[in-house]
């Protein structure tokens, strides 16, 4: 770009006059078109439009955490499973959750509530907990959190059955698997309605 001077045209955005291409000024119009997206859905359809929402600074932490996951896995020194951060709707909410299996050896990110699963004599078992509830159990097993959990062996087939027993079944019926898509930013939902 330096050597042939080109100018860049945004049509989408403010600029018509072939002003240098500005990153600030181009994710403020692709914000701007987020924004007039959002309330163009809710005033199409209010009742049909049921938009979940998280809160931005969660909403970036867990895109963060998924971008990086593969640096993270090289990075590691050990065996260890990372799991990708989720959406579940629960009781209407849209929430962070991660899916953590048979009580593998892993880097477990905090989040609102952790999937627990096990196959425990070839049944395969499923349990949703919160995440007070289940860092209160793993400190108690001796782990210590720090923005999570590093687990770095595999945890005993007791404590994973203890936590599926206690925990909320995973009922399809009032909770699902959202698609990161369909999850917004929630102050843009709120700027959207607002305008």
């Amino acid at each position: 770009m330096a050597r042939f001077s080109p100018t860049i045209r945004n049509p989408q955005g403010n600029d018509t006059q072939g002003n240098p291409y500005s990153a600030d000024e181009f994710l403020t119009g692709w914000q701007a078109g987020n924004i007039l997206a959002i309330g163009v859905m809710e005033s199409a359809s209010p009742a049909e439009c049921a938009m979940r929402t998280i809160p931005h600074d969660v909403l970036v932490r867990s895109w963060e955490w998924n971008v990086t996951l593969v640096a993270r896995r090289e990075q590691l020194e050990r065996d260890q499973f990372i799991p990708r951060m989720i959406y579940l709707l629960i009781e209407g909410q849209a929430r962070t959750a991660i899916i953590w299996g048979d009580g593998v050896a892993a880097v477990l990110p905090q989040v609102d509530y952790v999937l627990v699963a096990q196959v425990h004599e070839g049944e395969r078992r499923f349990g949703c907990v919160s995440w007070d509830y289940f860092s209160t159990v793993m400190q108690q097993a001796g782990h210590a959190a720090h923005e999570g959990f590093d687990l770095y062996e595999p945890q005993g087939p007791g404590l994973v059955s203890a936590l599926i027993e206690t925990a909320m079944p995973f009922n399809r019926e009032t909770m699902g698997i959202l698609q990161a898509d369909v999850v917004l930013d929630e102050a843009d939902v709120r700027a959207a309605l607002a305008a």
